[in-house]
Order: structure tokens, then C-alpha cells, then sequence
């Protein structure tokens, strides 16, 4: 690396520190889900889409030009998305550091980054699902089928699915919270409910009917 190059990201990486300390100060920790948003920009727009080309084939990123036609040096944007992540500091400085280094590599230099929170709610964090999973978990009466359920409840993990809402092969974030692997079953929430233009609330109320068809499920298949 050039002694420019090297100047650069030490700066960014020192600027990075300082942003992620007015994060936390702000309610942004390392348990909540950020989308990255990681910024080049290109003279040569050739390049740029290769590099765009290059991203694309790690599955847990977007990409996306944006052309400044307005300006005289014809300035090409490539902005890189992740799907939704945990971020700690150390996490965020490895993610700058590559992203620089492989930019440069294809005549893109780095610009800078953002994070924000990919959707609106109180679940969106892993304690809050598992909060929200245990409140309709326990409103069962039944003991035995409570019981039986939480053989097949797993720890949440949040995955970036297609759903078919009209717009096909539309990606959601969608939380799997319970599964039976044997059967091909499994429980999947999305805090969207049935689809993206509608209120979050429509589907919050769903979850619990789901881990009794679930077992019902179950009961059927034996």
C-alpha cells in the first residue's frame, strides 16, 4: 500500500472510531440490526462496474451505480448494501479496511459509510424476538402443546427471504423461530406481515396462531 493510501485509511479508520462512539451515544449498540451502506466513486464508470460485478458475488451484497451526470468529471457512485447485521467496532473497521483495499484494486476510491436501522418496530433485535416469541409461547393454555412446542423452537436467526408479495422474488428480513427438519417445517416471521406496503401491527398478532398450526402440523404428519 502507497504511503498516500496507507494515510488515508488510517484516517478513516480514526474518523470511523469517533462516528461509532456518537452512535452509541445515540442507542446504537452492537446487538442491533444496521444495514451498512458503504460508498466509492469512480472517474472511469468501466471500472466501477466491474468492481460492482466483483461484489455481487458475495450473497450478503448489493450494489448499485449511480451515474452524476452533472458533474464535469463524470464521477460514477457504486454503493455497497449488506443484508442486515450485527456491527461491533472491530467488525466495522475490518468491513472499512477490505472494502477500501478492494476498491482501490478496481479504480474505485472509498468515500465513506453509513448504517441505519433496516426496518421500523421493536423487533428488531434478537432479545426482542425471543421476548415476543416467549409472550405468545405463554399464552397457551394448553400445557402439554406448550411443552411439546418448545422442542421445536430455535434460537432466532434473521434471514434475508424471498417473498412472493406481489413482487416476485421480493427480499424480506424474516426472523425462522421455530423448525422441524424431519417434516420440512418450519416458522418463519416477518415483521411486514403480508407484504411491505402494509401495517407492521396486521401481522404481530399472527405469531402465536402459527406455533399452534404448527404443532398442529406435527400432530397431522404422524
Amino acid at each position: 500500500m502507497h504511503n498516500n493510501s496507507k494515510a488515508k485509511l488510517e484516517k478513516i479508520l480514526a474518523e470511523t472510531k469517533e462516528s461509532w462512539s456518537t452512535l452509541k451515544k445515540n442507542g446504537i449498540d452492537e446487538k442491533m440490526l444496521l444495514n451498512l451502506n458503504l460508498f466509492h466513486y469512480s472517474t472511469s464508470k468501466k471500472s466501477a462496474e466491474l468492481y460492482r460485478k466483483f461484489i455481487l458475488e458475495e450473497k450478503r451484497l448489493q450494489a448499485r451505480i449511480n451515474s452524476n451526470k452533472q458533474s464535469r468529471h463524470k464521477t460514477t457512485h457504486l454503493i455497497i448494501t449488506t443484508d442486515p447485521m450485527y456491527l461491533s467496532l472491530d467488525i466495522l473497521m475490518q468491513i472499512i479496511t477490505y472494502h477500501f483495499n478492494t476498491g482501490a484494486g478496481h479504480d474505485c476510491e472509498f468515500g465513506g459509510w453509513s448504517a441505519k436501522v433496516p426496518f421500523e418496530g421493536n423487533i428488531m433485535d434478537l432479545e426482542s424476538m425471543k421476548s415476543l416469541v416467549n409472550a405468545h409461547l405463554n399464552d397457551i393454555p394448553n400445557l402439554n402443546r406448550k411443552e411439546e412446542l418448545k422442542k421445536y423452537l430455535v434460537e432466532p436467526r434473521l434471514e434475508m427471504r424471498d417473498w412472493n408479495y406481489r413482487r416476485p422474488s421480493n427480499k424480506l428480513p424474516s426472523w425462522t423461530v421455530a423448525e422441524c427438519k424431519t417434516r420440512d417445517l418450519a416458522i418463519v416471521f416477518c415483521i411486514y406481515g403480508f407484504g411491505p406496503l402494509l401495517s407492521i401491527r396486521m401481522h404481530l398478532g399472527q405469531l402465536g396462531r402459527k406455533l399452534v398450526d404448527f404443532l398442529t402440523e406435527l400432530a397431522l404428519g404422524r
